[in-house]
């Protein structure tokens, strides 16, 4: 199965602060509604254990569920709205892996320390890396540990790439900092 996409970017002043909560739990079944508060508790679950959060800001939740059960999303949210926990939380849940492109190489170095820090498995395959890094990115990888790989939206075009993510199992792709890329291609 192929990885499902999730698009991350900041929301226009007019919008920012709006949330809807569980929104639309409301209006399905009672057995969905089931599903959906069993996902939502898993992921409160992971939150809690990893970074202590006991809530989740609006529209957090809805953007971590449409990732669980494979739906593509579109999440735009305020700078500091909470965009990474949406893609961070996924793998957490799900134990497959998450692949963030985003072309700012010292966030990503950042977000994978902090990662590490709380616990989780993570890397990045970047220009910056060390030989080293990167044995530890492949070998994480192939042992099935690895949560979150983060590189730079280029690195897709490479070869190889694209072989080496089905085979990781990769479930979702988030692209992080898109208004940062400056060329998306000519198609």
């Amino acid at each position: 199965p192929s990885a499902r996409l999730c698009f991350l970017g900041m929301a226009p002043a007019a919008s920012r602060g709006r949330g809807l909560g569980m929104g639309g739990v409301a209006n399905t079944g009672a057995a969905n509604r089931a599903t959906l508060h069993a996902v939502h508790d898993s992921i409160l679950q992971a939150v809690k254990a990893t970074w202590g959060y006991d809530t989740l800001r609006p529209l957090q939740a809805e953007a971590m569920q449409a990732a669980i059960e494979n739906r593509d999303c579109l999440t735009v949210l305020p700078t500091g709205g909470g965009k990474s926990l949406c893609y961070q939380v996924p793998p957490l849940v799900t134990g497959k892996v998450t692949v963030v492109l985003s072309p700012l190489i010292a966030l990503m170095r950042d977000q994978v320390r902090a990662l590490r820090e709380a616990g989780v498995t993570a890397g990045a395959l970047t220009s910056g890396n060390t030989e080293e890094e990167t044995d530890a990115v492949f070998r994480d990888l192939n042992d099935g540990t690895l949560k979150l790989l983060y590189m730079a939206p280029e690195r897709l075009a490479s070869g190889g790439t694209e072989r080496l993510l089905s085979q990781a199992g990769v479930s979702l792709l988030a692209v992080d900092e898109a208004h940062c890329v400056s060329q998306w291609g000519r198609d």
